[in-house]
């Protein structure tokens, strides 16, 4: 598709004009031009011009606007909104400034009368129009982009872009762009123009290593910051990333492709490290100028940048939803600390209810001497209280009042006589309650000594 045609030292021109006269004194001008070669194809009418476009391809068309099947704005309005717009010069036989205003405006590049045009004057026109052509196109191009990449959230989405607007700048017609980590691996990819198999085929590559790098981005390949190079010179990328078949390889495709010559533009990130590449097949044996080259890195740039924004993004929404989770996490840890303080201070409760305060109305006896047994049983849970350990407060949910009061005395080394005179109960009562005891605190059949589990809890 790349066809620079500024450029180029011959130019294809298809002609509208009904007046065999006027067409030979074109034909005449143009024959004579220094340094450029005029390729013309003729076309009294709109009808016949329809048909020569549909079969070749041209650089630009001279309309002349009274054609015996259409004149004035229709014509310009039809060659302005064909699939693939032609720089166009308008030639009448008056000057008009005000239809030659309007012209311009639907997007004619340029305005002549017959009787102004020289050997000089036209070619100029040709090569002005075509360059002008060429300029509005690339604005286009690079306003679409913007406009597409400022609603893309995806990195593949922005590199299928990039190669779109290559293809809409009417430079090529094959265009991949890749991204890569630091394992060489493929982590984006984004085409225009390539076939499921290409693709398939390309995803299952890996970067160019340091030894192909190192072959392609020498000086004489260079153009601008980009590297040209042509088939002639063997250098192979295949099994790369960087490979892509030319366009005229395509149609006899198979598995049996064959590297044309092909320019590589890089993606530069951070610190000058390249992340990435714009791989063109050229197709057209034919250079291509420093100015397209700028054109493709500004598009490289334009999407490179976009990209960088969607991965910070994404790496931002990432350390967002991670802190979420913590937090999430932290809530949940929180709700359960308070959960088990409130046990706690239950459980509290429960002892201060069952053996504290009993052990308070027993403390005296009706001789008004204290019960020494009573006081170290306080002593001792109150300084239970002070420690407030979970596990150790938790035995009063299982035992019975009774039965926290004589554990609080085995704890405080009463023998099971001491317990029966303190709580004025039989000694077979006091063995029996110990043997609750042991199988609710589930020491049943097990040669633990329960002074000694009191005592650790």
């Amino acid at each position: 598709m790349y066809d620079d045609g500024a450029n180029k030292q011959s130019i294809s021109i298809l002609l509208l004009e009904n007046n065999a006269a006027d067409a030979h004194l074109i034909k005449r001008l143009l024959k004579h031009s220094n340094g450029l070669q005029f390729e013309i194809e003729h076309s009294e009418n709109l009808t016949r011009a329809v048909e020569l476009l549909e079969n070749n391809h041209y650089d630009l068309m001279i309309l002349d606007l009274q054609l015996p099947d259409s004149n004035g704005m229709d014509t310009i309005l039809w060659a302005k909104n064909r699939s693939t717009p032609l720089p166009i010069i308008i030639l009448t036989g008056s000057h008009d400034d005000r239809f030659a205003a309007e012209s311009i405006t639907a997007g004619v590049q340029d305005f002549l009368t017959k009787s102004e045009l020289t050997e000089i004057s036209l070619p100029r026109s040709i090569r002005y129009a075509i360059e002008r052509k060429k300029v509005e196109i690339h604005d286009k191009a690079r306003y679409d982009l913007l406009n597409n990449l400022r609603s893309t959230r995806k990195i593949d989405e922005c590199l299928k872009h990039g190669c779109r607007a290559i293809v809409d700048a009417n430079l090529f017609g094959r265009a991949q762009f890749t991204m890569h980590n630091e394992r060489s691996e493929i982590v984006n990819f984004g085409q225009v123009g390539l076939g499921h198999t290409e693709i398939m085929d390309i995803k299952k590559t890996s970067a160019p290593d340091a030894e192909i790098i190192k072959k392609i981005t020498k000086d004489k390949y260079r153009i601008s910051n980009s590297y040209y190079i042509p088939e002639k010179d063997g250098v192979s990328f295949l099994n790369t990333s960087l490979f892509i078949a030319p366009e005229i390889t395509i149609k006899n495709l198979g598995h049996s492709m064959k590297s044309g010559d092909a320019l590589f533009i890089p993606a530069i990130f951070d610190k000058g490290k390249i992340d990435g590449w714009l791989s063109i097949a050229i197709t057209s044996d034919q250079k291509p100028g420093q100015d397209v080259v700028i054109f493709l890195e500004e598009i490289v740039d334009i999407v490179a940048t976009r990209a960088r924004e969607l991965h910070q993004a994404q790496a931002l929404d990432e350390r967002s939803q991670q802190l979420e989770e913590k937090t999430i996490t932290l809530r949940e840890v929180l709700a359960g600390v308070e959960a088990e303080k409130l046990e706690v201070r239950k459980q509290i409760a429960s002892m201060i209810d069952h053996v504290l305060k009993p052990a308070i109305r027993k403390l005296v006896k009706s001789n008004g001497m204290v019960n020494r047994t009573y006081y170290e049983l306080i002593k001792a849970n109150i300084d239970d209280l002070s420690q407030a350990t979970s596990t150790g407060v938790a035995i009063s949910t299982k035992l019975s009042p009774r039965e926290m009061e004589i554990c609080s005395m085995i704890k405080n080394g009463a023998s099971s006589k001491d317990i029966a005179d303190s709580l004025d109960i039989a000694l077979v009562t006091v063995q029996k309650h110990r043997e609750v005891i042991r199988k609710k605190l589930g020491l049943s059949n097990r040669n633990i000594n329960l002074t000694s589990y009191l005592r650790n809890l």
